[in-house]
């Protein structure tokens, strides 16, 4: 739904997947980053402040995914993920880091 741009619907499953999840910070991290991205879309700015707020906690998550986006073979979505991957390592390193 994210990628065809059905935003709400996407915002919707993305948020359902934040809660009770797998103990993996890579798809914490990507499940909360598409969520942000789809609640800026939908201009909810108060809801997409609050997830950018706890983005930061699965920072630890960014090399997971590189190594695993770096075994992949080159099929075509992998290049989207990647951008992905890097647009999102350039928000956190533009958001303040929880540790601090």
């Amino acid at each position: 739904a994210y990628r065809q741009g059905e935003y709400r619907a996407a915002a919707e499953a993305l948020a359902a997947s934040t809660q009770g999840t797998l103990p993996l910070v890579e798809y914490d991290l990507q499940a909360h980053y598409y969520l942000l991205r789809c609640l800026e879309e939908l201009g909810d700015e108060e809801t997409a402040a609050t997830v950018k707020a706890v983005l930061p906690k699965f920072k630890a998550g960014l090399a997971a995914l590189r190594e695993q986006l770096d075994r992949q073979p080159n099929f075509p979505h992998v290049a989207r993920l990647r951008a992905d991957l890097d647009a999102m390592t350039d928000l956190l390193a533009a958001l303040p880091d929880p540790e601090d």
